[in-house]
């Protein structure tokens, strides 16, 4: 059995979650890792279950939907960190209709 795209696949979840950890910004790392299980999927579908090692552990298609299930999930979250959902430039003070009015 090859566990090369295991250990590849390994080594890039790893890589994810050591920036996640040390960088002061992490949804870099949550796109790396979620990229990570996205070429699992990939190398699941397109390896034959001798070559998939580690990736192989119910049918193909079972294997191949989780992993993109995941990796979709984690590339989003990734990029939902870096979205600002409240922006205070956003802000605008709306006047009182009546304030318009003091100087005529």
């Amino acid at each position: 059995m090859a566990w090369g795209a295991y250990v590849m696949v390994a080594a890039g979840a790893a890589t994810g979650l050591i920036l996640i950890a040390v960088l002061p910004e992490p949804w870099l790392g949550g796109v790396v890792l979620g990229a990570a299980f996205l070429a699992g999927a990939v190398l699941r579908l397109l390896l034959p279950r001798r070559h998939s090692g580690g990736l192989s552990v119910r049918s193909r298609l079972t294997d191949t939907l989780t992993l993109t299930v995941f990796g979709l999930l984690m590339v989003a979250a990734g990029v939902l960190l870096e979205v600002d959902l409240h922006p205070s430039d956003l802000i605008v003070d709306q006047a009182r209709p009546s304030d318009s009015l003091v100087g005529q």
